[in-house]
């Protein structure tokens, strides 16, 4: 992946980046192509050319920024794909316009939790737990709605979800060409 905020990171030479793979033929992954992070068109944008980003691209840097939040983490390699895997799936269950799904079944100003209500469900449908405990990994371990930590927590608590759309709004709002790692990595985080 090479990812304009958070910058290079190879899928495939870690233990369980096989399970990441496996998922990326699955149309529920691929359709996160086609759904748009924001919501917004570039006229009714808030901040200037921060809209146009995907789900994807979304889905795909926050499992980079896990990783490299974890790599010199005292972790087992099986906690950090569980982090990352979390991360990845987190987002699937978004409708299309983002939280505009979850405000038209929760009302506005509801909880926004719609789409994570239903993601074990939508993994289960799709296929995504076949993949995984292909992989002997099981969906609860992956799937922790009652669970906050620092890769789920609700608004307006910062996770990994709020860290990676922010860097990203402000690396186009600044037009940064380089990567924003180094600048944002805290010293300690885990």
């Amino acid at each position: 992946i090479h990812d304009p905020v958070w910058g290079d990171c190879e899928i495939g030479q870690e233990p369980g980046d096989e399970v990441l793979l496996n998922m990326l033929d699955n149309s529920l992954v691929r359709r996160t192509m086609a759904i748009e992070q924001l919501s917004l068109d570039p006229l009714t944008a808030t901040i200037p050319s921060t809209t146009g980003f995907s789900r994807w691209e979304h889905v795909w840097g926050s499992v980079a920024f896990v990783r490299k939040m974890t790599e010199d983490a005292d972790m087992t390699s099986r906690d950090r794909l569980n982090l990352q895997l979390r991360t990845f799936v987190s987002d699937l269950g978004h409708t299309a316009y983002s939280h505009q799904g979850d405000w038209l079944f929760q009302g506005m100003g509801g909880p926004e939790n719609q789409h994570h209500n239903e993601l074990k469900h939508l993994l289960e449908v799709s296929g995504i737990t076949d993949v995984l405990r292909h992989h002997d990994i099981q969906p609860e371990e992956v799937v922790a709605n009652d669970h906050e930590d620092w890769i789920e927590r609700p608004s307006p608590d910062l996770c990994v979800d709020r860290v990676d759309y922010g860097a990203r709004e402000m690396q186009r709002w600044l037009n940064l060409d380089m990567s924003m790692w180094g600048m944002l990595r805290p010293a300690r985080f885990i």
